[in-house]
């Protein structure tokens, strides 16, 4: 698969390759994609609609899109963007499946578990659907020997997802964060003494990016992580009592991280979501304790009745994303490219029901991947 398309001038060359060596026939399917609407993706859904799908339907991130990007990619797909609230609605899968989708063959390329979580609820699964590919952590929330009837093929965990898309989104994260306080504080990251909530991924590279600036501390719910955090050279918190004393506070789980403890965080705290969904905080919770709510440009601004203030970044949005598009396509192309091999297996219907990850059920898939990508990237 080395050889280079000597007709694509594109930015995803390893995909366009694993396409053009493609002997997979994908016109009687539909496939159904839960991603962002940025020109980082344009590409992706275009590539793909040449690699023959019979149509394709996009289900975008409503905070995530790129008015220009949603302008382009519905010359290739069509685009549904709801609202954040219908896209959380376990049912609302089901009535976009309802929508698109006849007696046709369809596959599902997924972005926070929302296929998985329906079918995972349904009464039975459609015998024209051929399996899901989950791209994040976020749906991966079962256990891996759950009875699924469908094959769940994942890329969260791959080796090329840890070590290329895991840095540049924490980059994002502070790059996006520093933007916003010293525009609209005169502020930094500087000095500060931060919390990051979560030591995955994400979290193990934003601590130590973060470490030359500031003082840094951990909280995760395992504790196998916060040993790892520890060892690492970082305080890690064994409970939430010190909330008070943070002036950044940082989550990277996907989850509901702090409900009733946002009342305990220090005055003017600056909290920041670098997650992939508008989670980490949830305010309703205390909704009673809460006087004064102002919406800015960049951020919102909470007053509580005993006068204490939050600043809120992104609006608890995934500041990543903010404005910004969050990974280079370069670094892209290998995770779009694992996608279309899973999809390749998913369409020869050799995967049996049940959940697969990448690194360790299809090794030479990652492998292949990355060597494809060293031939083109590494010049």
């Amino acid at each position: 698969m080395r050889d280079k398309t000597t007709d694509y001038t594109g930015t995803l060359p390893v995909l366009a390759q694993c396409i053009a060596a493609s002997q997979t026939s994908f016109r009687p399917v539909s496939l159904l994609i839960v991603q962002h609407i940025k020109k980082n993706t344009v590409e992706f859904i275009r590539l793909l609609k040449s690699a023959g799908f019979r149509d394709i339907t996009v289900i975008g991130k409503s905070y995530s899109v790129d008015p220009d990007a949603l302008k382009m990619m519905r010359k290739y797909a069509k685009v549904i963007v709801p609202t954040l609230a219908q896209l959380e609605r376990v049912s609302y899968i089901g009535l976009v499946i309802k929508r698109v989708i006849s007696s046709q063959p369809f596959l599902c390329f997924d972005l926070g578990g929302h296929f998985s979580k329906y079918f995972a609820q349904a009464s039975s699964v459609p015998e024209n659907l051929l399996g899901i590919i989950e791209e994040t952590k976020n749906g991966i929330w079962f256990d891996e020997l759950s009875d699924f009837k469908m094959p769940l093929l994942s890329v969260a965990e791959s080796h090329i997802k840890k070590y290329g898309e895991a840095c540049f989104v924490a980059r994002a994260i502070i790059r996006n964060t520093e933007n916003i306080l010293i525009n609209d504080f005169q502020e930094s990251l500087a000095g500060k003494r931060i919390l990051v909530f979560g030591y995955g991924m994400i979290g193990s590279e934003l601590t130590s990016l973060l470490k030359e600036q500031a003082r840094v501390s951990v909280y995760d719910i395992k504790s196998s992580l916060m040993v790892k955090a520890r060892i690492q050279g970082f305080d890690v918190l064994s409970d939430l009592s010190s909330l008070g004393s943070f002036d950044v506070v940082i989550g990277v789980t996907g989850q509901y991280v702090l409900k009733h403890e946002l009342t305990a965080l220090k005055h003017n705290v600056v909290l920041v979501n670098g997650s992939t969904r508008k989670r980490e905080f949830v305010f309703r919770t205390i909704a009673s304790k809460i006087v004064r709510e102002v919406q800015k440009d960049t951020h919102s601004a909470i007053t509580f009745a005993d006068g204490k203030k939050v600043r809120l970044l992104a609006h608890g949005y995934p500041v990543n994303f903010f404005r910004s598009e969050s990974v280079p396509e370069y670094i892209l192309d290998l995770l779009y490219a694992e996608i279309f091999l899973l999809g390749e297996l998913l369409m020869a219907k050799k995967v049996p029901p049940g959940f697969y990850s990448i690194e360790k059920h299809f090794p030479r898939i990652e492998e292949t991947v990355a060597h494809t990508w060293l031939f083109y990237w590494s010049k």
